[in-house]
């Protein structure tokens, strides 16, 4: 019995080891990407520029990583709910994700940043910014409201 329960011990002590080891470096909200270095800052908003970037223009990993100097084993581990593997073993951009993002837009009371956890609010707030004439963007009245096409 006292083996038992020495046995169970260790391995109680081992579990908390390993889960103090595992630091979660993704960002979940505003306060946690605040909380977070300013090179980790950087590398995260480099890993959702590449997968936007995999997205909108269709274009494999290396080459998405390499336009913004990352590595892409960087990108799969910090970005990996937002890909899928194919059959051929190439990573693709999933059709939308749930990866923080801190968009900068300039409202009438000046810039704003909106986190966000959704790619397809940051497309329509990404939309909702004009650019005037005097070159200052201006974000739309309402950055919520979907166009008008539906997804089926």
């Amino acid at each position: 019995m006292k083996r038992r329960k020495k046995n169970h011990r260790r391995a109680l002590s081992r579990r908390k080891a390993r889960k103090s080891r595992r630091k979660s470096r993704t960002p979940r909200t505003a306060k946690q990407y605040f909380s977070m270095s300013a090179e980790d800052q950087s590398t995260w908003d480099t890993v959702a520029h590449v997968i936007s970037r995999m997205r909108t223009r269709r274009v494999s990993l290396p080459r998405a990583s390499r336009e913004f100097g990352i590595d892409p084993d960087v990108v799969k581990r910090f970005g990996r709910p937002a890909l899928r593997k194919q059959k051929n073993g190439k990573f693709v951009a999933r059709r939308s994700d749930k990866l923080f993002r801190l968009l900068t837009a300039v409202t009438e009371e000046g810039p704003r940043q909106i986190p966000t956890r959704d790619s397809n609010l940051a497309s329509v707030i990404g939309t909702n910014t004009r650019m005037p004439s005097s070159g200052i963007c201006r974000l739309a009245t309402t950055p919520h409201s979907r166009s008008s096409k539906t997804r089926k």
